[in-house]
């Protein structure tokens, strides 16, 4: 009888305990999940910071280069880039209409001094007359190749979503 009186207090006391022990858990659940919300938070004013200051940087590097060797660059390039730098992106919204307008200026820019038109034309019609890699292969290739993907299991999910994704693409540009 004693046994089962000192079994009875052990269960007790171990139902008690446990209890206790699952409100620690918890506790220490919650505590966790705060502490990776924090950290990620104190990283992203951390890389916003970094990036700020790396951004200033770069702007100052390049203004320095400019004033010492700015009369062998042409001023178009000079002013192309520092249009970049005025429609650099922010932390908060990369790749802006604004700042991709401002690349492509700058290429532009640096096309039109380095190669000028009858260069340009000279090399894309030397280009053109290579042949390309695909007359090298049969014409069976690339069905075959995609008969065989589609047993292979990875490459198989990849072809369906590719499939459906393109699908909805095409249909997409017919109702333009």
């Amino acid at each position: 009888m004693k046994f089962f009186a000192l079994f009875a207090v052990a269960i007790l006391a171990l139902s008690v305990s446990a209890d206790s022990l699952e409100l620690r858990e918890e506790h220490n659940k919650n505590y966790l999940e705060h502490n990776i919300k924090e950290a990620s938070n104190d990283f992203a004013i951390f890389f916003e910071r970094f990036y700020e200051y790396f951004n200033k940087f770069f702007l100052q590097f390049f203004k320095g280069f400019i004033e010492h060797f700015g009369q062998f660059i042409p001023t178009q390039l000079t002013e192309a880039f520092m249009e970049i730098f005025k429609k650099f992106p922010a932390f908060d919204k990369v790749f802006t209409k604004e700042f991709i307008y401002a690349i492509g200026e700058f290429f532009n820019a640096f096309y039109t001094f380095f190669m000028p038109h009858q260069f340009f034309t000279f090399i894309e019609n030397t280009f053109k007359s290579f042949p390309s890699f695909t007359e090298f292969l049969p014409k069976e290739f690339f069905p075959t190749l995609g008969k065989f993907l589609e047993h292979v299991p990875y490459c198989r999910e990849f072809l369906q979503q590719w499939y459906m994704i393109m699908q909805q693409l095409t249909a997409h540009g017919r109702q333009l």
